[in-house]
């Protein structure tokens, strides 16, 4: 099973960069993308309203890398709700994926007009190996990024 990650980091108020990491139901990379720097002037953000990071983060960012990616994954996780419109432009299930306590199970919200996403999501939590970190991945992509680059953390909700 291939799984995808696709996290957002946000430079400074203007300038944002994604990181797209591709792993084995075992958490194993297979690919890494990312994007260079990208600078939205805050006019356009303003303009933009609360649409702003959904529109840009899964338009602007995260489908160019899902484009190159050489593995189709069975399903992809996103850092932040804000990246769940990114399924309405490419065919495998997307999901956010949070703890409801902190110990507790994982749950997951997909994009309103795909809700069986959802089900996507539980059959793939049963088949990766027991104590999976479905956020750890994340931290990962985080780090890769920090490397490219000197950066601030990764936007995550």
């Amino acid at each position: 099973m291939v799984l995808g990650f696709v996290g957002v980091r946000r430079e400074s108020s203007t300038t944002f960069r994604a990181g797209y990491l591709l792993v084995t139901d075992y958490g194993r990379p297979i690919e890494f993308h990312y994007t260079a720097p990208v600078t939205v002037p805050q006019s356009h953000q303003l303009l933009y309203g609360p649409d702003f990071e959904p529109i840009f983060f899964s338009e602007s960012l995260a489908k160019p890398m899902t484009d190159r990616q050489s593995a189709a994954p069975h399903l992809i996780v996103v850092a932040s709700p804000a990246l769940l419109r990114l399924r309405q432009m490419i065919p495998a299930p997307v999901v956010y994926v949070f703890r409801v306590s902190p110990d507790g199970p994982w749950a997951c919200q997909s994009h309103p007009e795909f809700a069986k996403d959802q089900g996507i999501f539980e059959k793939a939590a049963s088949m990766v190996p027991p104590g999976f970190d479905w956020r750890e991945i994340f931290e990962r992509i985080d780090a890769a990024l920090a490397e490219t680059k000197e950066t601030s953390p990764l936007l995550v909700a």
